[in-house]
């Protein structure tokens, strides 16, 4: 062991041990219940969803693009908003590894369309099976063995009833689409 190693392994224990914290911090901020509305970017509240995903698509080798079309602001609850997008982040990360998929790929998209902001998160993990398209957002419906079935569910009440928006989900050619409509704001 000479210095130049020593001083080598030291920073990256530094390093390791501040991302650590940082996550730690993410986490910490991501799950506080903050119910006063605030103005905020859709991209800044999907990146923080993807700060918190990003090493694990890494690790489970899992490509991602996140494109931003088009960004505005919106006045409401950015953490729900994020916890939203982790959720279905999730889920596809799941499913890709459960269906061991090659070549698992995760896309997210903001755009805006008619006084809308819509986030959309698109995987390649072959779709919900027709059978089960309907019951999706119902409450304690789960196709996963230690699954509660509540994650779709309280997303879609956060959605709709405290951002008054839309959360849909539809089969495309080799996965799924779940769409998030945010009505903008107006910029002032």
């Amino acid at each position: 062991m000479d210095k130049k190693y020593l001083k080598e392994k030291i920073e990256e224990s530094n390093f390791q041990l501040d991302f650590m914290s940082k996550t730690i911090d993410n986490f910490r901020d991501f799950y506080k219940p903050n119910k006063q509305k605030e103005i905020f970017y859709i991209s800044v509240a999907v990146k923080k969803a993807l700060e918190i995903m990003e090493p694990i698509f890494e690790s489970n080798k899992i490509e991602f693009e996140f494109n931003v079309i088009k960004d505005k602001q919106i006045n409401d609850y950015e953490n729900e908003y994020s916890q939203v997008i982790l959720n279905i982040l999730t889920n596809a990360k799941d499913v890709l590894i459960s269906r061991q998929i090659q070549n698992p790929k995760i896309i997210i998209s903001i755009n805006e369309k008619n006084d809308s902001i819509i986030t959309t998160i698109l995987d390649n993990a072959q779709g919900i099976k027709q059978n089960y398209l309907n019951l999706i957002f119902d409450p304690y419906f789960t196709t996963k063995q230690k699954g509660s079935g509540i994650g779709l569910y309280m997303s879609k009440m956060i959605i709709e009833k405290s951002l008054e928006g839309v959360l849909s989900h539809k089969n495309c050619d080799d996965g799924s689409i779940f769409t998030i409509t945010i009505l903008a704001q107006d910029e002032n």
